[in-house]
């Protein structure tokens, strides 16, 4: 009866414990869920954010949630929001992941709505200094500027020689198209300070049906069965010189056997 009343009394407290530990509050839609907020930025006038939150949601969830943060960010035009990349898989291990620029203003509200769809396990931000990048540019824009200047001035004065009047032209061409390339790389470096980059992904883990995964095995039995069929005929040609040859020594094995046993 000890023994017995032992085993309960331990029994019920695992209980309890597992219990509590399930239901521990996580990150959730009401959550502080502020990235790095405009106010937060006055002393790195040239900084770049990217931000990364990855919330735990239901397999019902999952296009659901991914569709209206696409489209929160398609709306949002005060914060110039852009969607550069997202993808959505179901399978064994459904997920879903968006990746966005936007305005330092328009993060919290789209971190807020994919909270909303279940649990935020994880979020990071990480911020690059582009100051020094962004001097250099600059300095290279300001440079190529003064030499397309000075080129230009001798292309209108005139050239009375043809060879030197192509030189001029040549190297004019090619410093115009130098500074039309370090130019775009100064607007790249600008709107990195200026905008966001947001990262969303949707897992399915603790929120995913019991019946989920068995539904999923049940949906790739089929495959699997032909994958093996496949593998099996492709592994017989291999296997028929084997056993030709396992026969022949048995063989040789048996004959030598019997031969020594007739001699005996």
């Amino acid at each position: 009866m000890k023994r017995a009343t032992l085993f309960c009394g331990l029994f019920l407290f695992s209980i309890v414990g597992c219990t509590s530990s399930e239901f521990e509050p996580g990150f959730s839609a009401d959550a502080n869920l502020s990235m790095a907020r405009p106010e937060e930025r006055s002393e790195g006038e040239f900084l770049a954010y990217e931000h990364s939150i990855v919330v735990d949601t239901s397999e019902d969830l999952l296009a659901e949630s991914h569709s209206a943060v696409i489209n929160a960010c398609a709306a949002d035009r005060e914060n110039i929001c852009t969607v550069l990349n997202s993808n959505i898989n179901h399978g064994r291990v459904s997920s879903a992941s968006i990746r966005m620029r936007v305005k330092a203003e328009g993060v919290d509200a789209l971190a807020g709505l994919a909270a909303g769809a279940g649990e935020v396990t994880s979020r990071s931000t990480q911020v690059e200094d582009l100051a020094k990048s962004i001097a250099q540019i600059d300095k290279r824009v300001s440079i190529l500027t003064r030499t397309r200047d000075r080129l230009l001035e001798l292309e209108e004065r005139g050239v009375d020689d043809v060879e030197s009047l192509i030189k001029i032209t040549t190297e004019l061409t090619k410093v115009q198209a130098d500074l039309e390339q370090v130019l775009g790389q100064s607007v790249f470096q600008r709107q990195r300070v200026d905008t966001d980059i947001l990262s969303i992904h949707f897992v399915v883990e603790a929120g995913r049906t019991f019946w989920g995964p068995i539904k999923n095995s049940l949906s790739s039995f089929g495959p699997n069965f032909s994958d093996g069929i496949a593998n099996w005929i492709e592994v017989i040609p291999y296997l028929i010189p084997w056993f030709v040859f396992l026969f022949l020594v048995i063989y040789l094995i048996r004959r030598f056997w019997k031969r020594g046993r007739r001699k005996t």
